[in-house]
């Protein structure tokens, strides 16, 4: 009997190493984002991938300063790096100051090897499906807490919000509308495969909603209408497209009606934040959480310290100085701003306001150059939807929402990695 041998390489299985460093990365990014509903979990893999990625900017720097995209991340991040490390001899708490800007180098080394590993295939919609499963866990995990007291973890209920797996804190509503836009784009592109994937619309808006987070409704807003805008300007038949779509909406509005209408606590929320539009200070400053007076603080803070501001999180060790006595946040003091402009001013002045539209800038000049607009737009809206200037949002300098903005940034590069033509090297030869 004669035996035959295989000696097509492809037929032998792959060596378990070669899986795990083929889908290290993907992985990397997968639990860095599953990790975000932890305090401070999703460190471990974000240090990780910095320190992978040094030991490749070292052995091989010319891998990313010869290549469009690795120039692109060293501008970007030195757009937002640089003013904080010049905000530094001037900090009103150097320590604290020190402890954010330097370690704020991680992002540098998760970009360098985030770029290297996208090159693999199939990563980017790997990645892309891999965050629709992770949110759509969250969304329906959270709202299972809702109607029966605690989630598939047993964490119980908070009142007046929802938390889901992120419990005890109260993020799950910001990190979720933060990445609607990449929920949203998942559902379009899976739902000629699994058309009920439309349905999942409705446990995001129900667990954005129930939050109570008005910063979260705002993003969620930003999100859809500019969701909506790039289907339209995508569709070949928009009269379908513009039914479809009303048609989401319709169903939308009444989950949300049923949603207030059920939670007394949301009702009220709902009807506080329609202050916005009343002119009236005090019923404004209500309505955003007393916020008015903390930008009030913020600008008195920028007279004295326009140039390279107080240094990065630097805000809570002043404030109680320039604020006024009656400022419910007098004694206490706030940790941040709570909006992306007057933050930058405060703690890295004109200086980091200058980088800010600097890092738009280039991304922008980057994006219409290459033509990448269309295809990257839906990962661009959820970096602009986590950085929207009129809203209200976590510390633009904190370590857990810089986390989340460059998770997105990275994602995004990675999608100028696939559909840049022809791909652009990136060899990690020494030198």
């Amino acid at each position: 009997m004669i035996m035959l041998r295989a000696t097509d390489d492809s037929l032998r299985p792959r060596p378990v190493r070669q899986w795990i460093a083929d889908n290290l990365g993907l992985a990397l990014m997968l639990s860095m984002l599953a990790l975000f509903s932890s305090k401070a979990h999703g460190n471990i893999p974000a240090a990780i991938m910095a320190l992978l990625g040094f030991y490749r900017l070292w052995v091989a720097p010319r891998g990313v300063t010869h290549d469009p995209c690795g120039r692109l991340l060293l501008a970007l991040f030195a757009c937002l790096w640089i003013p904080m490390l010049l905000a530094l001899p001037d900090a009103v708490n150097r320590t604290r100051a020190i402890q954010t800007t330097i370690p704020y180098l991680r992002y540098l080394g998760m970009g360098v090897f985030v770029l290297h590993e996208c090159r693999r295939p199939a990563f980017w919609s790997k990645l892309n499906l891999g965050a629709f499963v992770i949110i759509t866990f969250w969304c329906i995990d959270a709202l299972i807490q809702y109607f029966l007291g605690h989630d598939l973890f047993g964490y119980p209920g908070i009142p007046e919000t929802i938390t889901g797996v992120f419990y005890p804190e109260i993020k799950l509503g910001h990190v979720t509308a933060a990445l609607s836009a990449l929920y949203f784009h998942g559902i379009y592109t899976y739902r000629k495969r699994w058309p009920w994937v439309w349905c999942l619309i409705v446990p995001l808006v129900m667990v954005i909603a129930l939050s109570g987070r008005r910063a979260a409704w705002i993003m969620l807003a930003v999100s859809m209408v500019g969701y909506a805008g790039y289907l339209l300007r995508q569709a070949g038949d928009r009269k379908i497209l513009q039914r479809q779509l009303a048609a989401i909406g319709a169903v939308l509005i009444v989950a949300t009606a049923f949603t207030v209408a059920g939670n007394p606590s949301l009702q009220y929320r709902v009807k506080v934040t329609l202050g916005l539009f009343s002119g009236d200070y005090a019923t404004v400053n209500t309505a955003t959480a007393s916020r008015l007076t903390v930008w009030t603080t913020a600008t008195n803070i920028i007279r004295d310290h326009w140039v390279n501001g107080i240094g990065p999180r630097g805000y809570r060790f002043v404030y109680t100085q320039y604020s006024a006595a009656d400022d419910p946040f007098h004694v206490h003091g706030q940790t941040h701003p709570h909006q992306l402009v007057l933050e930058v001013l405060t703690e890295t002045g004109v200086i980091g306001l200058v980088g800010l539209v600097l890092f738009c800038v280039i991304a922008a000049r980057f994006v219409r150059t290459h033509r990448l607009g269309n295809e990257l737009f839906p990962w661009l809206l959820a970096v602009i939807t986590a950085t929207f200037p009129f809203n209200t949002h976590m510390a633009f300098y904190g370590s857990y929402w810089s986390s989340m903005i460059w998770w997105l940034i990275l994602v995004a590069l990675a999608g100028v990695v696939e559909h840049m033509t022809p791909r652009p090297e990136f060899s990690y030869r020494r030198g």
